[in-house]
């Protein structure tokens, strides 16, 4: 079931990390989200939790965007594969952040390393390399996971369940 269906829920749900955030299905993505701010889209074909888990990524890239400027995010954005690197690492301790339950350190430590296979392919301009990748990502889960206590998951967290 496409997540447009719980629009209204995801909505609300990212405005409580980003007051301004607009939820935008488009049909031609299909593996990923986009933020140009106040505006997120996501893929019409993903589901309410999978729309639910990027939320807190993509609302970190629109405050990135308004510390920065949109000019200036998307300038580094775009032409430094260091900055990039660091803003989508940023963006996802952001989504770590959100994880509760037993398992969450070991779902941090996948999140790193699936993000850092991403950040040195083609799909990010392979932003850096591969081992430089893997050493930022897991510099960042490890003090991530160093610094934050887990916390027992709620029966509400996930989408559709009360």
């Amino acid at each position: 079931m496409s997540w447009i269906d719980q629009r209204d829920d995801l909505q609300s749900r990212a405005r409580a990390f980003a007051p301004a955030a607009r939820l935008v299905p488009i049909g031609w993505l299909r593996n990923s989200a986009i933020a140009l701010r106040p505006f997120q889209f996501y893929p019409k074909s993903w589901t309410a939790d999978q729309v639910l888990d990027r939320i807190p990524h993509e609302c970190r890239h629109t405050q990135q965007q308004r510390e920065l400027g949109l000019f200036w995010f998307l300038l580094l954005y775009l032409f430094s594969g260091a900055r990039r690197a660091r803003f989508e690492i940023e963006a996802e301790v952001a989504y770590w952040a959100t994880l509760t339950g037993p398992d969450r350190d070991q779902r941090v430590g996948d999140s790193a390393r699936a993000l850092a296979m991403v950040l040195a392919s083609w799909r990010y301009g392979w932003a850096v390399s591969a081992s430089e990748a893997q050493r930022l990502c897991a510099e960042a889960a490890i003090a991530f996971i160093a610094s934050s206590p887990t916390v027992p998951m709620r029966p509400s967290d996930r989408m559709g369940r009360s």
